[in-house]
Formats: structure tokens, C-alpha cells, sequence
């Protein structure tokens, strides 16, 4: 017995080992594997894990569904920047009593025109004999040349009369409605047989039409999901409203339903600005530390949240061109309650403990 204290040494050595293996489960490079993995994965709760530095929220279908917690895939989108404006539909009756006001002075300015040229006629004939010493009385002389000085003020009176009627007008409807209200154009004939309307576009902050706009869209204030319709630029307003102050600008659109003095959005697309991308909803969009954030599914229980850079607030919902790509899964309802779970564990829960 004299090998009894080695073999006992024996014995002890083994039993560790298998003491070691039905704990752990695993021995060798497996249970070195579990340790590295344990290093990545940091498990705070049994609804949050930490995996690479992501923050993991886990949570079974039968909670999803009774949380609301629904996901789809994000549309894909084309995207232009714009400037935001408001519009206000024009009161054009002001207009139509200047044209027929520019319409009865320019008949008085023809007739005492046609006056005129007869009277001037006249005078320079009597004229004529009169230096001729024909039989002329100098009484008929100075009738007719009195007539024709009276004729020639009353013409040029008349024509004042229309610059200062156009003046007027100028200062209100710019030179480019006046011209239409005077010529009878066709953009004229469409506003006066209310074929479209005149819109007033007012720019905010400071900025101004860019070169070559001729376009913009418009809806009515307050209908964010309805249809928008195009208005067509016309010229530079030469005035402002009080009610809302910046560059002023006169656009044209189709009657439909619109009526004077409605208020209305308008936006303005702007050049070389397109891109491609993904719409979000706004449902779908949560915030934290003042920035806005989706959560996209990784698994059937596994959601993480994802921040939404490069991004552009749009009437539809955030238009959004990188980070996010069409064949993704986002969370469309219950992102908020999402944002609540990954928080809670850094509360204390006694529902949490393992």
C-alpha cells in the first residue's frame, strides 16, 4: 500500500475533472468559446442584452402582439429638397375694375383723339388761308385754333389719365398682369372666366425664388394627406401681405375648389437636389437625446434601434437615404414601447432577476 497517497492523488484529479464537466457542460476550447462569447454579450436582463455594443431588446411574439408591436418593410423613395411657402388665393375683383376703368378712359383718350385730329386739320387749313390773306375772317382764325388747343389738351389729359390709371395698378398687380388686363391676353381671359385662380406666394426667412423656378405645389392648409397640384409662375409681386412678410411672388393654378382668400401650403422644389432613398413613416419614428430613431427587427424577437441620418422631414413622413434599405424590417407601431423596454433595465425589477 505503499502507492495509496499517489493513487488517492489519482482519484481526486478525476473527480474534478468531472466535477467541472457537469457543471460547465463543456470542457476545452468549447467552454473557451462560451467565455469570449460572454465577453461580447453582456445579458443585463432577460429582455436586453448587449451583443457587440448593440443594444438587443428581446421580446416574445405573444408580447409583440399584445404590445400592437407591428413592423414593415420602408417604401422606397425619390426625393427632392424644398423650400416651404404659403400661398393665398388672389380677390381678383379688384383687377377686373381696373380693366374696365383702363377700358372707359381709353375711349375717352380715342375720341378726343379723333377730335383732335379733326380740329388740327381744321386749324392748320384756316392757317394756311389765313397767311394767304384769303377771305378769312381772323375771327374764324383764332375759333379754330382755339378749338384745336382745346382738343390737344383734352387728349393729352386723357392719356395722363391712363398712365396714371396703369401707374396705380402697377404698384398692386405688376407689369405682366397689367399688360394681360390691358391686351386681353389669354392668361387674362382664364383668370376672368375663372378657369384658374391668382395666387399670392410668399417666401419666409429671407429667401428668395430660385433662378429658373417656374413650379411649385400647393394644398390646402391643413389636409397633409391630400392630393397636391401644381401652380404655374406668372411674375414677381410688387407688394406684400401684412400678415405674413418676405419676397412676394404671383403663381397660377387651376380652379377646382379653390376660393378667394383660401390660405394654402406651397413648396418649392429645387434643382439638382434628387436622391433616392426609403420613406419612413411618422409612426415609426421615436426620440431620444433630440435626435430621431427607428428600431429594425433583427429576428422574430430581436429588435435594435437605429438612428436616422441623412435625413429629411417630408409632408409623407422622413425621407431617409442612407442606413436604411427597402428589404429591412422596421418597426411601424410600438417603437415607443420598445424605447421604454430598453431603458427598464436599468431600473431595478424584481421580474428580471434570473
Amino acid at each position: 500500500m505503499k502507492n495509496s497517497p499517489k493513487l488517492a492523488i489519482a482519484v481526486i484529479a478525476a473527480m474534478a475533472v468531472l466535477l467541472g464537466i457537469y457543471i460547465t457542460g463543456r470542457s476545452g476550447p468549447e467552454f473557451d468559446e462560451k467565455e469570449r462569447e460572454a465577453a461580447n454579450n453582456d445579458r443585463v436582463s432577460p429582455k436586453v442584452e448587449i451583443v457587440e455594443g448593440v443594444i438587443m431588446v428581446r421580446l416574445p411574439a405573444d408580447i409583440q402582439r399584445q404590445a400592437g408591436i407591428e413592423t414593415a418593410s420602408p417604401a422606397p423613395a425619390f426625393h427632392q429638397s424644398e423650400m416651404s411657402a404659403s400661398a393665398y388665393v388672389v380677390d381678383l375683383q379688384p383687377l377686373f375694375e381696373f380693366r374696365s376703368r383702363y377700358n372707359e378712359y381709353d375711349a375717352d383718350r380715342k375720341i378726343a383723339e379723333a377730335e383732335l385730329l379733326a380740329s388740327s386739320a381744321e386749324y392748320h387749313r384756316l392757317s394756311v388761308l389765313h397767311a394767304d390773306q384769303a377771305n378769312i375772317s381772323d375771327r374764324q382764325y383764332q375759333l379754330a385754333k382755339a378749338k384745336w388747343q382745346a382738343d390737344k389738351t383734352r387728349a393729352e389729359a386723357g392719356a395722363r389719365k391712363i398712365q396714371d390709371l396703369r401707374s396705380e395698378a402697377l404698384q398692386t398687380w405688376g407689369e405682366v398682369l397689367v399688360d394681360a388686363a390691358v391686351n386681353d391676353t389669354g392668361l387674362f381671359e382664364q383668370l376672368r372666366s375663372a378657369g384658374s385662380v391668382l395666387l399670392l406666394v410668399t417666401l419666409g426667412g429671407g429667401q428668395q425664388l430660385p433662378p429658373g423656378a417656374k413650379m411649385l405645389k400647393i394644398r390646402r392648409s391643413g389636409e397633409a394627406g391630400a392630393p397636391a397640384r401644381q401652380a404655374v409662375f406668372i411674375s414677381p409681386a410688387p407688394y406684400t401681405r401684412s400678415v405674413v412678410q418676405g419676397e412676394t411672388y404671383y403663381f397660377q393654378t387651376r380652379h377646382g375648389a379653390l376660393r378667394t382668400g383660401m390660405q394654402l401650403d406651397a413648396w418649392i422644389p429645387l434643382p439638382d437636389t434628387a436622391a433616392l432613398g426609403v420613406t419612413i413613416p411618422e409612426s415609426a419614428v421615436v426620440w431620444y437625446v433630440d435626435r430621431p430613431w427607428v428600431y429594425a427587427q433583427k429576428d422574430e424577437e430581436t429588435f435594435f434601434r437605429l438612428p436616422l441620418d441623412r435625413n429629411a422631414e417630408t409632408r409623407t413622413g422622413w425621407f431617409v437615404e442612407k442606413g436604411i434599405k427597402p428589404e429591412d424590417r422596421i418597426v411601424v407601431r410600438g417603437a415607443q414601447m420598445l424605447l421604454s423596454e430598453e431603458f427598464r433595465w436599468s431600473i431595478p425589477d424584481e421580474d428580471d432577476n434570473p
